[in-house]
């Protein structure tokens, strides 16, 4: 079981995963609608991704970053280039475990091509009107950072849970092991934040028991969720005092 100790922490690092992630869209989204406004709405709307459909979040992220561009065109390449920056940061987390699992080479490609992808779509970013909402490049290093640390954070969290279940050390793989198995969730739309399919991502890259690391996720996933809604209330509060 895990103790009061190990709840706090494990509570406190969803926190603080929580609001770096949310500063990455505010560097990402800020400079349209403001860096408070923004912050402050994406942590309001994260509890909307437990809705079914898994869009809601984005569709509510979309239409704030509209209410400052004007466009929906252009609202949906801020939202797109956060994700990609999400999963970006997820992927440097997850590079440890997956060359420990696949050959080197081979990581190595998949790696690169994204970032040909990534490359070639910048090129022509300026054809679909979104070379306008694509930031500084000190600014989209920023929110890499913010994002990869966030989930590195989370990582930590799945890390305590596990070592509070089984009473065993950390493991620094456990950390990378997350990034992978969560970017695999959240690119699995429509399932709402990616539930059941992290798990089986997780499962898949752990020598643990299945049943310790399911059970392990969902004790970060509802560590995660509180903190969620606690700020998303806390969001509330300084909007309306505002």
């Amino acid at each position: 079981a895990i103790g009061i100790g190990g709840l706090v922490a494990l509570l406190g690092l969803t926190v603080v995963g929580s609001c770096l992630i949310a500063g990455s869209w505010a560097v990402v989204a800020g400079r349209h609608v403001g860096v408070r406004s923004a912050l402050l709405e994406y942590l309001t709307y994260q509890p909307s991704k437990y809705l079914p459909g898994g869009v809601a979040q984005g569709l509510l992220q979309m239409s704030h970053v509209r209410s400052g561009l004007g466009s929906w065109r252009r609202a949906s390449g801020v939202l797109v280039l956060h994700m990609a920056v999400l999963v970006g940061g997820g992927a440097l987390i997850a590079l440890p475990v997956l060359v420990a699992r696949f050959e080197v080479l081979v990581v190595l490609s998949v790696y690169a091509i994204a970032v040909l992808f990534a490359a070639i779509a910048l090129r022509f970013s300026d054809r679909f009107d979104f070379s306008s909402v694509i930031p500084s490049v000190p600014a989209l290093v920023l929110a890499l950072v913010m994002a990869a640390g966030g989930l590195a954070v989370w990582g930590i969290g799945y890390n305590v849970a596990i070592t509070a279940l089984v009473g065993e050390g950390a493991e620094l793989s456990r950390v990378s092991a997350f990034g992978a198995g969560w970017i695999v969730g959240y690119l699995a739309l429509p399932i709402p934040a990616g539930i059941g399919v992290r798990e089986a991502a997780l499962v898949a890259l752990s020598d643990q028991p299945a049943s310790l690391v399911v059970t392990a996720s969902i004790v970060v996933r509802l560590a995660v969720a509180a903190a969620e809604f606690t700020l998303a209330l806390a969001a509330l509060v300084s909007a309306r005092m505002r």
